[in-house]
């Protein structure tokens, strides 16, 4: 007989189904240990298991405070995991060494298994590796961020146990034996997503549960259980992470409006009301395994651990989901139709006793619990794993990876023979005759599909850190982190909830037969193809996370002002977009993008949409422009469109941002950068306003247009080639002095955004992947215009390479304290647009289009600068401004004094900064003294009409917005 030792760390679900198997096998003449808490102890041993803590009461009471507020998220689980688990390998290893019989051990550990990986290999003793859920299996590119976020501590315990200090991921991932996981094929979300786990195979067997059918129940609760009201069962779980106040509130409040006798049981008795309503009782432990069979429902948390006793049971259940695997979990439930579960945001009792009533009342539901308990007590999980085990301990010749298929998807992928060594993996050729033997127990059709699938795989993209790849989805809402530029949109929407200056929004005029219903169903078909278009936020544990919603069904509301004359038609259409454009987004409700058609005559209408920020940026707005043309022309003409399928969303980008962009030696290089980058800068620096500032700051804007002909952008850009620098650098070293003369600083400091689409997946994504740059640029007055031009080139390249630092972070390693009148770091703002053909062809098949310009209302900073790259025409300008800082007539002196910059640089860029100041000065009050101030104001007004159109209808409407 052999020596079994059961290796797990966590609450009941992780350490009870070990001593359910571990009776099994004493019955089989094993010698059975469990490894765990000092909290089983009791319950380990009147299973007459041996048992080795790995920790003290005290320990383990630190260890339950430190799961339920540090350990699910990124950070506060690898604090967690050094803490509690890592810091015990060296004395749970002198326990482990002196109980283990040499040769004739396996040991059986939960997955990640840091424990038993270094335990197995330094005593040489054989491992199974065991997954609780499917969503366990982790995948590939988060193996070896999570392992390498550990990996110094991990070489720290091998060095001191005298192991080899070269260790990889791959060793520590693939070395178990065997794999098992705990539960049955058909749990999974869809038969199509069958785990595929990087080259490790997952034997699945099956639920461990409970199957006692004699408990020691206490009297009072037999008498509420023999009653012939059946109760409702409100489980709180081990870890009181995810629950709190608000699950036991309305799950008391559900079951008392509807008359419902309820039993509690958890250890957390400190967040229940005071006093419990009538019918509704508290204990702190029962057996769960025999109550299940009496009661007529359960609400829990969605634990694989009672949602695999509840199937067992035949119980319905409403499972309250939140963290890690529980929404996993629930949405195998609701496929399986065996329950509902509800959402953090949907936590209130209302919701809760509509989806409790509906679960105990449905013959469906009774059904489908009937029908996989039945199924379940075909399965032999127990008896599958004690064979496994067997057959390792009777294995004459034992392998650290034995010859498998490894899988992925639903088929055979690759097919490969390892051998292991203490050093080493590597493959192994020298036994055909195995592999032959194993060939032949696979069918013809699957072997060809494993070798194409193996042709297919591409070297060059395995193993990349920088992959961006699709995550799981599961039925119904799935719950994601925010990127770290939605995150900052999120905080701002926080401190101003109703704030309008993170309002987007565009408006085009169309002329000719419009096809409405082909508009709406090309709406339709984007918001279905772009997750973000519906997509929500909200917070869990305090933590802002991002909902995306299955589906939206979108409905085109058309405004009809034919009857109006076009005075009147001019003055609605103001009044509309204005009204439609300010109006407040609340990030919790979807859907964040609205469209609104407007109906002028049978061949004119107006197209509007606006969105939030949160959910798009400028690049976004030319792929929803380009996916319109595309998709009204197949709706309208039945003409195939040419768009791809997006291989990944928004969501995909987040997981991957957090998981591997700005990591390690990446991340302290742009820490390093951005700190001396911006050393004792004046963050305040602002152009001289008109109005004190506010104590807070304010939003109120207003926008003043110009227009540079194409002759100037000509010289600008040959300016520009001559020089060395980019059209951008150009115009923002123009900006830069414009500041300069203005304020004689020195030190100038402006914000700019850039996209984050760095690959290929992103480009066709209707989202906001911008973060912003902080750019400075100390300016002697010595220099000349060039020398300004090189330092702004070099000022941006710099900040180009480090761009991936979230800017929130930049503020956050420079220690910069927000001061309430001012935003962080900067106070203006340039931004430069190439203007995308899509904005400028006929974007609908069979129609004129044109652009509508919304004149803006607000202003995220003091000014900024936007400058338009139109190589046809020229160039346009336009200064957003606040209004509670600047006057009109202040903004278009700087206008005026911008359009002066430009001159000069191009006539003279080896001028000195000094005589610079002068000749703008000088300029600028000789056409104060000629009276040409009016005149320029009028220009400004008149250049963009000019440039735009001489269309009637089209002009005036444009006119007035």
């Amino acid at each position: 007989m052999g020596c079994i030792i059961f290796e797990t760390c966590g609450t009941d679900g992780d350490v009870l189904p070990f001593i359910r198997i571990g009776r099994k096998l004493l019955n089989y003449g094993h010698r059975v240990a469990i490894v765990t808490h000092s909290y089983y102890e009791s319950i380990a041993k009147e299973s007459k298991l041996d048992f080795i803590s790995v920790d003290t009461p005290a320990e383990y009471a630190q260890f339950i405070n430190d799961n339920a507020s540090t350990s699910q998220n990124p950070q506060g689980h690898i604090f967690f995991l050094k803490r509690h688990v890592l810091s015990r390998v060296l004395r749970t290893y002198d326990k482990i060494k002196n109980y283990y019989v040499p040769g004739q051990t396996v040991i059986f550990s939960k997955s990640p298994g840091f424990i038993s990986t270094i335990v197995s290999e330094k005593l040489d003793i054989p491992r199974v590796m065991c997954f609780f859920a499917p969503s366990f299996i982790m995948s590939k590119e988060f193996v070896i961020t999570f392992y390498n976020l550990l990996k110094d501590d991990i070489i720290s315990i091998r060095k001191e146990l005298g192991l080899h200090s070269e260790y990889s991921w791959e060793k520590w991932w693939k070395s178990a034996e065997r794999n098992i996981g705990l539960w049955p094929d058909w749990f999974e979300a869809e038969k199509s997503d069958s785990i595929n786990s990087d080259s490790i195979y997952i034997e699945r067997v099956g639920f461990v549960v409970d199957s006692s059918e004699f408990c020691d129940i206490p009297d009072d609760v037999k008498s509420l259980i023999n009653d012939k009201e059946k109760p409702i069962l409100i489980n709180s779980s081990s870890s009181s992470l995810f629950i709190n106040s608000d699950f036991f509130e309305s799950s008391i409040k559900a079951c008392e409006v509807l008359g419902q006798k309820a039993i509690i049981v958890g250890r957390h008795k400190e967040f229940m009301p005071a006093n419990l309503p009538k019918g509704i009782y508290y204990f702190s432990h029962l057996p769960f395994g025999y109550l299940m069979t009496e009661a007529k429902a359960i609400i829990h948390h969605g634990g694989i651990g009672t949602s695999a006793q509840a199937l067992a049971s035949g119980l319905p259940q409403l499972v309250l989901a939140g963290g890690v695997d529980r929404p996993d979990n629930a949405m195998c439930l609701k496929r399986l139709g065996v329950g509902e579960y509800l959402l953090p945001p949907q936590w209130n009792y209302k919701c809760v006793m509509e989806s409790l009533q509906r679960i105990i009342t449905s013959k469906t539901v009774k059904e489908a619990c009937l029908s996989v308990a039945e199924k379940m007590k075909k399965d032999n999980p127990i008896a599958s794993i004690c064979n496994i085990i067997d057959s390792i301990l009777n294995s004459k010749e034992r392998k650290m990876n034995k010859d498998k298929l490894y899988y992925e998807g639903n088929e055979f992928a690759t097919l490969k023979k390892c051998d292991y060594d203490e050093n080493n993996f590597h493959e192994k050729n020298d036994n055909e005759n195995d592999i032959d033997k194993l060939i032949k127990n696979y069918s013809k059709e699957k072997l060809e599909l494993a070798l194409l699938l193996l042709t297919k795989s591409s070297p060059t993209t395995l193993g990349k850190e920088s992959l961006i790849v699709k995550q799981p989805r599961k039925e119904g809402i799935n719950i994601f982190p925010l990127t770290y530029y939605q995150e900052r949109f999120w905080f701002l929407n926080k401190i101003e909830p109703n704030s309008l200056a993170l309002n987007t929004f565009s408006a085009y005029m169309i002329y000719g037969n419009l096809n409405v219903e082909a508009l709406e169903k090309t709406f339709n078909e984007i918001i279905n193809r772009h997750e973000n278009l519906r997509t929500t936020f909200g917070e869990i544990d305090g933590k802002p996370v991002q909902f995306v919603l299955p589906t939206i069904e979108f409905r085109l509301p058309v405004i009809d002002i034919q009857g109006d004359d076009r005075n009147n038609q001019n003055l609605e259409v103001e009044r509309i977009l204005s009204t439609k454009s300010y109006e407040p987004f609340d990030l919790s409700k979807g859907p964040l993008i609205r469209v609104l058609l407007i109906k002028l005559s049978e061949d004119e209408h107006i197209i509007w949409w606006g969105m939030h920020h949160i959910i798009n940026d400028g690049w976004g707005s030319t792929v929803l422009i380009r996916e319109i043309k595309e998709l009204y022309s197949w709706f309208a003409y039945n003409k195939k469109h040419n768009l791809s399928e997006l291989n990944v969303q928004c969501p995909d980008f987040a997981v991957w941002q957090r998981t591997y962009s700005n990591k390690g030696e990446k991340k302290d290089r742009m820490i390093k950068y951005w700190k001396k980058q911006l050393e004792g800068c004046n963050f305040k620096l602002s152009l001289p306003s008109d109005y004190t500032r506010p104590l807070v700051r304010t939003y109120n804007g207003s926008e003043e247009l110009f227009y540079l002909p194409k002759s100037i952008r000509t010289k600008l850009k040959t300016l520009s080639n001559e020089v060395g620098v980019s059209l951008f650098m150009t115009l923002l070293s123009a900006f830069k002095l414009l500041v300069y003369i203005n304020t004689n600083e020195h030190d100038i400091v402006i914000g700019s955004p850039v996209s984050g689409r760095n690959s290929e997946v992103l480009e066709n994504l209707i989202c906001d992947l911008t973060n912003m740059l902080v750019l400075r640029t100390v300016i002697d007055e010595n220099d000349r215009i060039y020398d300004v031009m090189h330092k702004v080139k070099e000022t941006a390249l710099g900040a180009f390479q480090n761009q991936e630092l979230p800017f929130q972070e930049i503020y956050s390693v420079l220690h910069y304290e927000i001061e309430p009148g001012y935003s962080p770091l900067f106070q203006m703002m340039f931004v430069f647009h190439e203007i995308f053909p899509q904005e400028k062809e006929q974007f609908l098949e069979g129609l004129n289009t044109r652009y509508l310009n919304i004149k803006k209302k607000v202003s995220q900073f003091d000014i900024s600068l936007n400058m338009f790259d139109d190589n046809e025409e020229g160039l346009y300008g336009k200064f957003e401004y606040n209004t509670d800082l600047f006057s009109r007539e202040t903004i278009l002196k700087f206008v005026n004094q911008f359009k002066e910059l430009l001159e000069v640089l191009i006539e003279n860029p080896d001028l000195k900064i000094s005589e610079l100041c002068v000749k703008i000065n000088d300029n600028y009050h000789q056409k104060l003294i000629k009276g040409e101030k009016e005149e320029n104001v009028l220009d400004i007004e008149k250049d963009i009409v000019d440039a735009d159109s001489d269309n009637g209808a089209g002009y005036q409407i444009y006119k007035i917005l």
